[in-house]
């Protein structure tokens, strides 16, 4: 049993306690009724007495105004009767007529019940004349009575009931129900002393009606009261009125009819303008009026039974401006009017409800059904349960719908709880369409005011229902949100609740399902269409999943949103942030045109279109904005992560296709990125692109991160190096710079590790276990240009730009230096010569070095890519051993058959030579000729005094001598003039006419040759001779470049064209007979050493007189 139904069950123990003692009390307003008319009776028996003073009023003696005293207080036998005076007359016709002034009527605790003015009866005069008294009529005016009832609802004429309820059984006297009263009416009618009575009438009543059960009295004036009476039955009709202070007093008219002989009666009741909280204090069947505050007006009709109890009872209520409100300190709910068309069964305290409509400016309800009064306490009932079919209802509050919201009918069943009230809805279904809504929950009202807890589902229902049954102050941005965006769904399984507390704010809740629905998540962005998912509103956050729905992209298709979460944290807020957990998964065009909506505009701004690639992505976004009518770009915080897969992109990168199988992408309102692994054209790339938010970084982004370096980069990026480059795989850093309307640049910096480098034509090669650096600057476009090429590693360094065709091979590759290992130091042009050949290359200045130079080395043929390859050298220095330089030099060469080709070339910036270059085991042999020998030599700073004749001469490098050449040298016609050395050689032999012949036009050699090795440091001469008409020489020794000084020996034949005759037995130069001879010193000064005596010896023999020629190694 719970608390509140124990507390009843008390109340009514302590009640049935104290009914019995009330019973009793009711047995006396018979009495007091009976005593009235005995005291009336007398009264005409005393009118009787002075009926000879017809037309006169006389004073009854004193001596018989006691004894009538007597017999009225013996009448009224628990009470006191007292008057002033009694008077007698007779009215026009002879009629008897007494009166009574002052009557007093007490009960036996002394207290006064009734008071009269004036009290006058008509008596029969044929009775009077036969000794009987037989009033025929009774008036009572100003008369003041008052009537109470007990605590269990039964009537007492005043006696003895507390009003508190606190009476006592000694306290209380006989109390009757309205069947008991009007039984005693009916027998009091039917005694031989107001038997004869036809009429009674009371004017100006006063009634002060104590009521226990209700804890309240009311005072109740202007009454009048009509009784008539004939053999069959007692009529009596009373009417009052009941001032509430205003203009016009409610009025209570009521009329009984008793059947004489039986218990059977009727009454009726009509009221107008009386408070329902009145009406309903005295009637069980409107106790349900208790809780409302207004004036109600209407007519209700019953019977009493044979049993003496209270019959079927029915009436019509019409209900004035007012409000509920079942205390004081629950808030007056407003209505403007109400009817109430009802009958009611007492046996089975049900109340049957024809209609029971309510009327308010705010929407109207229209019932019908029945009412159980249960838990009656003294005739109250405590509760009342109600089934009602609803007729009507439509609800239109200012400012809670925003239009009028109808429902078709429906079905309620409540239990109404009057004091404390507590209305418990089971179940109410309200009928719309096809649809039908569930209510259910309770409303209570105690000290603190209201309280709602209110459950509600619906199986289906529109979204413009749904706005429509919303109120606009019930989390008012959730339904303006569904308003809005909303455009059409299937909402089904709806569930809501809502909880009310006075004094707190209300918490409502909401679940439901969706489905064909076309929602918009986000302003400016377009619809989730075909949705379907599920929602809830809890703890103040809604939030709405979908389990299935697709956006199409304003370009590119349609995307899968499945998984989609929209949530307002706090409904509450007026402009609420908001969460869209968005999921996306489509393709990457049409994503890309979701991003670029407002207020993300992320493709835009990065200056790219929409269509930027194709392929699939899987989008996650995390959204955080206000929902308020102009969502700023400020006002929208994001962060999303993608997973692209499939990839291909023409448009990122001008002129390259990107393509990757998978890249990731971030983005939030500072930035944009785009990474992974893809291939750049056919180059393999792992990086990201970065796109910075703001108007100041509008249409510029940057890709930047590592890309294979392998001989594909060269390719692909035009770098101009020759096919076979470039070796094995490295990686480098690289960077591209996107802006919009702009070709785009990139930077390429790499460590070359894992990267084979070889310049063939240059003899340079980087291995792969080496590192170096590339460093390669350009514009991407349509051809690409390279404006920075810079190659470090090896002894080399190179920097230039490249140029390509408008097909994209190499047009001109300009570098304005390169340095290598020591031997080159020149600017070098690679000149195109179309797709899949090797370049041309040129030398514009510089110096080479042919001492270190290592280039065109090998023989052979050269590969297919490189035959026809020329070299156009124009070197500023080509220096080929210490004091030997070539300049100017210029030379046009070529690999078709190896290495070779052509030039010319000062030596030492003096005598012309030209050339050529053919290939060899150490590399590029040279062949120099001149037709002024002399002037090469003295160029050379070799031969100071040598004039005219030819030269030819070959130096072939030593392979794998770096800076060394085994070298010959023939010529013709060279005169030798003003040779001091030779002077001293001469006169040191005594050739006088030689030494004229030397000082004069010179000696002429008809032909010279030599075999000599040139390396970096020396001259080695193997052999070497010269011939002439008037001598001839040997030579071999040692010529150190760096010092100029010398060590040579030879042989000296004086009129070589007779003394040559032996030259079968001597070597080239050399006579039958000769002097021998040595050099030494300073090549400017040397000092000459000759043996005489080797004149004398045989050419054959001369060896013996001086060392060996030098010796060099093959």
């Amino acid at each position: 049993m719970s608390e509140e139904q124990a507390t009843d069950t008390q109340a009514l123990d302590v009640k049935a306690g104290k009914a019995e003692r009330r019973k009793r009390r009711r047995r006396r307003v018979g009495y007091w009724l009976w005593g009235s008319a005995k005291l009336l009776i007398l009264l005409v028996a005393v009118g009787l007495v002075i009926f000879a003073m017809s037309g006169k009023s006389i004073r009854a003696p004193e001596w018989m105004q006691v004894r009538i005293l007597d017999q009225l207080n013996a009448v009224v036998s628990d009470g006191d009767v007292a008057f002033e005076a009694i008077g007698l007359h007779f009215e026009k016709g002879l009629k008897p007529t007494i009166t009574v002034k002052g009557l007093v009527l007490r009960n036996a605790k002394d207290a006064v019940i009734a008071r009269v003015a004036m009290a006058s009866a008509s008596l029969s005069p044929k009775a009077l004349i036969q000794g009987e008294i037989r009033p025929t009529d009774l008036r009572l005016d100003q008369a003041s009575v008052t009537l109470k009832r007990a605590r269990n609802g039964q009537f007492d004429l005043g006696f003895g009931v507390d009003v508190t309820g606190d009476s006592t059984d000694a306290d209380a006297t006989e109390t009757k129900t309205l069947g008991q009263l009007l039984d005693g009416v009916d027998k009091a009618f039917e005694t031989p002393v107001l038997g004869t009575i036809e009429t009674v009438e009371l004017t100006h009543l006063i009634l002060n009606f104590s009521d226990a059960r209700a804890r309240r009295g009311w005072l109740l004036t202007e009454g009048r009261m009509q009784m008539q009476q004939d053999a069959e039955k007692v009529a009596i009709s009373v009417g009052f009125s009941l001032n509430y202070g205003a203009a016009q007093p409610a009025t209570i008219a009521l009329n009984f009819d008793t059947q004489k002989g039986t218990a059977v009666a009727g009454f009726g009741i009509k009221v107008d303008q009386v408070a329902a909280r009145d009406l309903a204090s005295q009637l069980p069947a409107l106790a349900w009026l208790g809780v409302l505050d207004a004036p109600i007006s209407g007519a209700m009709r019953a019977k009493i039974g044979e049993d003496g109890l209270l019959g079927q009872m029915d009436g019509t209520l019409e209900i004035g401006q007012g409000s509920l409100q079942p205390n004081e300190e629950a808030r007056a709910i407003a209505f403007d009017s109400g009817r109430a068309y009802f009958g009611y069964d007492p046996k089975e305290q049900r109340i049957r409800f024809d209609e029971l409509s309510v009327q308010t400016g705010a929407g109207k309800l229209v019932v019908e059904g029945q009412g159980y009064l249960r838990d009656m306490v003294n005739g109250v009932p405590a509760v009342m349960l109600g089934q009602f079919q609803i007729q009507e209802l439509s609800v239109d509050p200012e400012g809670v719908f925003a239009a009028p919201v109808g429902f078709a009918g429906g079905a309620l069943d409540m239990r109404l709880r009057i004091d404390p009230f507590k209305l418990d809805i089971g179940q109410a279904v309200l009928r719309d369409g096809d649809n039908s809504y569930l209510v259910k929950g309770k409303v209570t009202a105690d000290t603190e005011g209201w309280h709602l807890a209110m459950d509600a589902s619906v199986d289906a229902i529109t979204p413009e229902r749904l706005v429509g049954l919303w109120p606009l102050k019930v989390v008012p941005n959730t339904r303006e949100w569904i308003d809005e965006n909303v455009n059409s769904a299937e909402i089904f399984n709806v569930n809501g609740a809502i909880r009310v507390n006075s004094g707190e704010k209300p918490v409502f809740g909401m679940g439901f399902e969706f489905q064909n629905a076309n929602v918009r998540y986000m302003k400016h962005l377009p619809v989730v269409e075909n949705g379907a998912g599920h929602g809830t509103i809890a703890d103040n956050v809604l939030t709405v999943v979908v389990d299935r729905g697709d956006v199409t992209a304003p370009e590119g298709g349609v995307m899968d949103a499945t998984g989609t979460v929209f949530q307002i944290p706090d409904i509450d807020i007026k402009g609420p942030p908001a969460v869209i957990y968005l999921k996306a998964r489509g393709p990457i065009h049409a994503a890309m045109s979701l991003l670029d909506q407002k207020p993300f505009n992320i493709m835009s701004k990065a200056g790219q279109p929409v269509d930027l690639a194709t392929g699939r992505i899987g989008l996650e976004a995390e959204i955080h904005l206000r929902l308020v009518k102009k969502i700023e770009v400020e006002d929208v915080d994001y962060d999303v992560a993608a997973t692209l897969t499939d990839v291909r992109s023409d448009k990122l990168v001008a002129g390259r296709v990107l393509t990757a199988r998978e890249l990731a992408l971030v983005a939030n309102p500072q930035d944009v990125e785009i990474s992974g692994a893809g291939l750049l054209g056919r180059v393999p790339v792992q990086g990201a692109w970065h796109q910075k938010q703001g108007k100041e970084f509008a249409g510029q982004s940057r890709l930047e991160g590592t890309v294979e370096l392998s001989q594909r980069f060269i390719d692909e990026f035009g770098i101009g190096l020759p096919k076979g480059s470039v070796t094995g795989a490295g990686r480098g850093q690289i960077t591209i710079d996107l802006r919009r309307g702009e070709a785009s640049k990139f930077r390429l910096v790499s460590d070359l590790k894992n990267v084979g480098m070889r310049i063939s034509d240059l003899g340079w090669a980087l291995s792969k276990s080496h590192t170096g650096k590339l460093e390669v600057v350009g514009t991407l476009g349509t051809p690409p240009r390279i404006d920075k090429l810079l190659i470090e590693g090896a002894g080399l360094r190179a920097e230039g730009s490249v140029k390509l065709t408008a097909a994209g091979d190499l047009e001109i590759a300009k570098f304005k230096r390169v340095k290598l290992a020591g031997w080159l130091d020149a600017p070098v042009e690679l000149i195109g010569r179309g797709r899949g050949a090797t370049p041309s290359v040129r030398l514009t200045g510089g110096v080479v070095d042919t001492r270190k130079a290592a280039f065109g080395s090998g023989g052979g043929s050269a590969p297919t890519s490189t035959r026809g390859v020329s070299l156009t050298v124009a070197l500023d220095r080509l220096i080929v051993s210490e004091g030997i330089t070539l300049t100017g030099f210029r030379g046009t060469f070529t690999r078709r058959n190896g290495f070779s080709g052509e030039y010319t070339a000062r030596v030492n910036g003096k005598a012309p030579i030209s050339g050529i270059v053919v290939p060899s085991k150490g590399g590029s042999a040279f062949r120099i000729k001149s037709k002024d020998a002399g002037a090469v030599f003295r160029a050379a700073g070799v031969l100071e005094t040598v004039r005219e004749g030819t030269m030819d001469l070959t130096l072939v490098p030593r392979k794998g001598y770096e800076g060394q050449y085994d070298g010959r040298l023939e010529g013709k016609s060279i005169k030798i003039r003003g040779a001091p050395a030779m002077a001293d050689l001469l006169g040191a032999i005594s050739g006088v006419g030689l030494l004229e012949q030397l000082n004069g036009k010179g000696i002429v050699f008809t032909d010279y040759q030599a075999r000599f090795r040139l390396t970096p440091t020396q001259v080695i001469i193997i052999s070497s001779s010269a011939v002439g008409a008037s001598m001839g020489v040997s030579m071999d020794g040692f010529y150190n470049l760096g010092s100029s000084t010398l060590d040579m020996q030879g042989v000296i034949s004086p009129v070589y064209f007779v003394n040559g005759i032996g030259r079968i037995f001597t070597r080239k130069g050399e006579g039958l007979f000769g002097f021998n001879y040595r050099m030494t010193g300073k090549a400017s000064d040397p000092k000459i050493r000759v043996n005489p005596l080797s004149i004398l010896t045989p050419g054959m023999f001369r060896e013996l007189f001086k060392r060996p020629p030098p010796k060099v190694a093959q």
